[in-house]
């Protein structure tokens, strides 16, 4: 898939805001954790998180929310967005073969 391969870093830099973190946005998840204790201003203590089930809505600047689109729809799967990445004149290798 172009110039991303497994293992490799990508970088990300949205097109509205410049942000450089992209967030995957999951609905219908189960999420369960471990309540652990009550802490001191009577709130409850959790200790890890397990994520199961749930439907990849779309991928996102965790800044602004701008949606990683394809043909105006919202992309919702890996594959498409490796593709996505490896179009961004960013992640393309410079000669010599580095990826920047």
């Amino acid at each position: 898939m172009d110039n991303l391969n497994t293992g490799q870093k990508f970088k990300f830099i949205c097109p509205k805001c410049k942000h450089t973190e992209l967030e995957e946005v999951t609905v219908a998840a189960v999420v369960s954790t471990i309540v652990t204790g009550i802490s001191d201003d009577n709130y409850l203590e959790y200790e890890g998180v397990s994520i199961d089930d749930g439907t990849i809505d779309r991928y996102q600047c965790s800044n602004c929310g701008y949606a990683i689109k394809k043909y105006r729809k919202n992309i919702t799967e890996s594959g498409e967005l490796i593709e996505w990445l490896a179009k961004q004149p960013y992640n393309k290798s410079k000669k010599g073969g580095d990826s920047t």
